[in-house]
């Protein structure tokens, strides 16, 4: 009787501990994946609420933790990904659309002075085509000024 309560007593611990390391062998192997960068990971099992103890709380905290961090991440990207937009338009309207005609303008006179009349055409074409192009956008386009932008 003696042999058999000792061999029902290392059964029951081991079926015992198996029920606590088997958790905690999981959660350890997914954090070990989120070491390694992987934050698309989740331990499994966690759905039953009607559990509370110890680990599963300690499992659902980090599934808790590595969503958020995800969040958190997104959110980031998304805010960077806004700045670098905002600082591209930044740099477009720092573009002034005077010292693009003034530029052209005086493109276009060098090449007269060197008899280079096709190439002051162009530059002349070139100027009022960028002077129709950033003209506000909230304004009605005349048909004749639209053949005229298409014409140049």
């Amino acid at each position: 009787m003696i042999f058999f309560c000792i061999a029902l007593s290392i059964i029951a611990a081991h079926i015992v501990s198996w029920g606590i390391s088997k958790p905690i062998k999981n959660m350890m192997g997914t954090m070990r994946k989120v070491v390694a960068g992987d934050l698309n990971v989740k331990i499994e099992g966690t759905d039953n609420k009607s559990t509370s103890d110890e680990i599963s709380v300690l499992q659902e905290s980090f599934n808790y933790m590595i969503s958020k961090i995800r969040e958190l991440i997104n959110n980031v990207y998304e805010e960077q990904n806004q700045k670098r937009i905002l600082e591209i338009k930044a740099l477009e309207a720092q573009i002034n659309p005077h010292f693009l005609y003034n530029t052209l303008d005086t493109i276009k006179w060098t090449a007269l002075f060197q008899k280079a009349y096709n190439a002051a055409e162009v530059a002349s074409l070139l100027s009022r085509l960028l002077h129709i192009s950033l003209r506000k956008g909230d304004e009605t386009v005349k048909v004749r000024e639209e053949v005229e932008h298409v014409q140049c």
